[in-house]
């Protein structure tokens, strides 16, 4: 009721304004955008649109800020289309109802009304505790949630899951949110190997302590994970002699989470490094199916749907699974680092190095934990044609001096059909 009696307000005002200012003799008229009130100092108010402010003459295309959606990009040769720039995509203005504007969202196609957009807009992420364990980090505008758990000593280790709403769920609010439909639910099993004086080990990243902290900054989101020797490891306490940050950050509206890594050795000792980034990517709820997921690897001269390994010094290079029924996709992408001696991108029916004693099973650890990473491949190639898993991997080989840095995108988004794939998952790029 209390909802019911605010929009009744809001109506009652607008109507109010509009009926006070036909009286003004400033009305014009435009052959694009209709009937508007110009008290000719920038400002407009539209019937519809409200009040708008103009970087030009009504004439010509322009940016225009509006009250509702902030600074658009529209005009006589456009409109009906704007684009948004908060949202960073076109809009189809579709309704001549006053009290019921409303906009087609052409990248998630779905109707909203300009309300539901202003609070996409006005608040890009959505923070829900679900129960006593689970946090959800969510951006309101594409469905992309980061999810962190507590109050469990194994759960608290791991990194952050990656996960997409529906977009009809969107902006998230908990009274309204029923189930999750067509996700993926990414569990990042990934693993750093290192090796000196012909001796290595690896860490399994979610074995890991680690110190965390949260930052919200206007339109941008970012979880910072911290580790070092003393915080310890979950499952069995052994060396690690690295510091390690990682931190994941979502641009508002973007389809990727851009993941940097900062690695310290501590000791002035030159290691030789495989990181591994995989998960196996399940559509979780509520199907819990499996089945319709296909493995897609890609650079920019070659792209190949399956089991496949793809092998570069520099190239970007995408490990992602998909599912036709669903129109859903997901993966790895990577940031070439320039200490990168070797990137790898695959499908896979194992999980690279992570060791036996984690219990997620499909584990493939060789003897030498992966030192002759060709070799490893190998199996992997071999091993793929026998399992059901599809595991999407991406590996990086580094020379370790020093401190490191180096970077990964994750990418999370819909398409329509097959052919479309590419594009859409190329235009997370840009985003």
């Amino acid at each position: 009721m209390p909802k019911v009696i605010f929009h009744l307000f809001v109506m009652l005002a607008h109507f109010s304004e509009t009926i006070s200012l036909k009286s003004k003799t400033n009305w014009e008229q435009n052959d694009w955008i209709g009937q508007y009130y110009n008290p000719n100092n920038g400002w407009i108010f539209h019937p519809i649109h409200l009040w708008q402010f103009t970087t030009d003459e009504l004439s010509k295309d322009q940016w225009i800020y509006d009250t509702n959606l902030k600074w658009i990009y529209t005009g006589k040769t456009i409109y009906p289309y704007v684009f948004s720039n908060s949202l960073n995509r076109w809009l189809l203005f579709n309704s001549n109802d006053t009290a019921q504007e409303s906009y087609f969202d052409f990248d998630q196609k779905v109707v909203r009304s300009v309300s539901i957009i202003e609070e996409m807009i006005d608040t890009p992420f959505t923070t829900w505790v679900q129960g006593t364990n689970a946090t959800h980090y969510i951006d309101n505008c594409s469905g992309i949630v980061l999810t962190t758990f507590q109050n469990d000593r194994i759960l608290e280790s791991m990194l952050p899951n990656f996960r997409g709403l529906n977009y009809q769920d969107l902006p998230f609010k908990e009274e309204n949110f029923k189930k999750w439909e067509v996700e993926y639910f990414c569990e990042p099993d990934w693993v750093l190997s290192y090796y000196y004086a012909g001796e290595g080990s690896v860490a399994y990243l979610n074995e890991l302590n680690w110190e965390k902290e949260v930052i919200f900054s206007n339109d941008t989101f970012s979880m910072k994970y911290h580790h070092k020797p003393a915080f310890g490891h979950v499952y069995i306490q052994k060396s690690f002699p690295f510091e390690l940050d990682i931190t994941f950050t979502i641009k508002f509206g973007s389809n990727k989470v851009v993941t940097d890594f900062v690695l310290n050795p501590l000791k002035e000792i030159q290691y030789d490094l495989n990181f591994i980034a995989q998960d196996a990517a399940y559509m979780w709820f509520p199907q819990n199916d499996q089945s319709t997921v296909s493995g897609l690897t890609a650079s920019a001269n070659h792209s190949n749907y399956g089991h496949d390994v793809i092998i570069s010094t520099k190239e970007q290079l995408l490990a992602a699974t998909y599912t036709l029924k669903y129109g859903v996709f997901s993966g790895y992408r990577t940031a070439p680092p320039p200490v990168a001696t070797e990137i790898f991108a695959g499908i896979a029916g194992n999980y690279l190095l992570v060791p036996t004693y984690i219990p997620i099973g499909y584990q493939l650890m060789p003897d030498d934990k992966g030192y002759d990473f060709l070799s490893l491949i190998e199996q992997v190639q071999y091993n793929s044609f026998s399992s059901d898993l599809i595991n999407r991997f991406i590996a990086y080989r580094l020379k370790c001096p020093g401190q490191i840095e180096f970077s990964l995108e994750m990418i999370m988004g819909r398409f329509e059909n097959e052919l479309n794939l590419l594009s859409q998952i190329k235009k997370a790029e840009i985003q």
